[in-house]
């Protein structure tokens, strides 16, 4: 089973009074752990982006944190880019996990900075929960929600699973994601032998330290200002990245330099285009701008990856400037089944709604794949959409009206949206219910 789905997540506020957990949340402990806990020392975790594909490779992830887990063990690894943390769990066959994030790392609920993410496996698509444990409200507030758009994939392959999930940065809600940033993670997991028993039992009691390290930093000279400027940050594979880059001398004298070069980070050095330029001199006021384009490969990862452009100066100085761009999917899907039991002989809208992230129009269709027993309820189950600009999002509306005949119950409904040869599933349900 391998599974790859966009989320939108829900975070809730939830106070120390309230000790609330999600449906089907297994009991993991008596009361919240202690906020004086002893968080290890940290262990650099190296900017990279991975591949969301249930697989973990040892070049995209570093292990922090390993446990028994039944007659075999689990380990849990972390990988981060500027708008994203990763987290996996390789681990005997199971039927959810949990994740705590002490976004600080100044132990847990020592502030208003707890994430605790859940994640279900035992159905064809990930199912995740985000709780924010916030310990400076007062115990009579109300839940929060707050919308993350989030990835989560899993395979489960023999008797092992490996859970994948990122986690975008939410800076209003602590989640910062940069060079040098603690953070401190703990994680459970429920098998699929023992659904209702957490290993460990308490996992926030024995939070891990991780420390967020990018090597690819900016390096400044006195005099000389470097610059890039992109045309579009937001791209998805198979576009073009064009981008302009800036060299100034602010100083008195001039600045004699050898070359100056520009081109991808290493991760994806090999993926895009670089360039190398011969010397010559800023003078003092003056600068150079120099064009660069490269196209992204079609197999171009999502991620958030930097372009790096340096100037060798002849006298042995190097100066760098960093600029950062997401490769992200064409699309974000949603289906709405709507609320409430669907009688006999009623009508229900079902909606998908299909968000552009490219930056031209987006043409595709939308497709419902209903049970036997629904799609007699439904005259038209594809349609073709136009979603005309980046960020816009089209409304695809089906009507579904209920046959007759159709015994009452909880059946479900599958989404498929295709644009470009790329396509999406969603899952949602509906109730049938009798005549009140």
């Amino acid at each position: 089973m391998n599974t790859v789905t966009r989320l939108l997540i829900c975070v809730c506020c939830v106070t120390l009074a309230l000790g609330c957990q999600p449906a089907g949340a297994v009991e993991s402990g008596e009361g919240e752990a202690s906020a004086a806990a002893a968080v290890p020392a940290p262990l650099e975790i190296l900017a990279h982006a991975p591949i969301l594909d249930g697989v973990i490779e040892d070049d995209q992830w570093t292990v922090f944190h390993s446990f028994p887990a039944g007659d075999s063990a689990a380990s849990i690894s972390a990988a981060w880019d500027a708008g994203r943390l990763y987290l996996a769990a390789d681990c005997p066959e199971t039927a959810s996990a949990v994740f705590y994030l002490d976004a600080n790392a100044d132990g847990w609920l020592a502030g208003a900075d707890n994430f605790e993410v859940r994640t279900v496996t035992s159905t064809s698509a990930p199912q995740v929960t985000v709780l924010l444990h916030n310990a400076l409200q007062a115990p009579a507030a109300e839940p929060s929600p707050v919308v993350l758009d989030a990835r989560a994939a899993f395979r489960t392959e023999g008797a092992r699973t490996v859970i994948e999930l990122e986690i975008p940065a939410a800076p209003s809600k602590g989640l910062v994601y940069e060079d040098g940033k603690a953070i401190a993670v703990g994680a459970g997991i429920s098998l699929a032998s023992a659904p209702s028993k957490m290993i460990p039992a308490e996992p926030r009691a024995a939070l891990k330290a991780i420390v967020l390290k990018d090597e690819i930093q900016p390096v400044a000279i006195e005099g000389l200002k470097l610059d890039i400027r992109m045309k579009d940050r937001k791209l998805i594979a198979g576009q073009t990245l064009s981008l302009d880059f800036h060299a100034g001398n602010t100083g008195t004298e001039p600045l004699a330099y050898s070359n100056f070069t520009i081109g991808g980070e290493p991760r994806v050095a090999d993926l895009l285009n670089a360039l190398r330029v011969r010397g010559g001199v800023l003078q003092p006021g003056k600068g150079i701008k120099w064009g660069f384009s490269t196209d992204l490969p079609e197999t171009m990862p999502l991620g958030t990856f930097s372009v790096l452009g340096e100037m060798n100066l002849e006298d042995g100085r190097k100066a760098r400037v960093v600029s950062s761009f997401d490769v992200v999917e064409p699309f974000e899907a949603a289906l709405d089944t709507g609320s409430g039991p669907l009688v006999p002989g009623a009508e229900r809208k079902i909606v998908v709604s299909v968000k552009n992230n490219t930056n031209g129009p987006l043409n595709g269709t939308a497709r419902l794949v209903l049970p036997q027993s629904l799609m007699a309820g439904v005259a038209k189950d594809t349609q073709k959409f136009s979603v005309r600009s980046e960020g816009s999002t089209a409304r695809i509306e089906f009507k579904l009206r209920r046959p007759a005949g159709s015994a009452d119950g909880e059946q479900t409904i599958v989404a498929e949206v295709e644009v470009r040869g790329v396509s999406r599933q969603m899952e949602g349900a509906i109730l049938l219910g009798p005549v009140q």
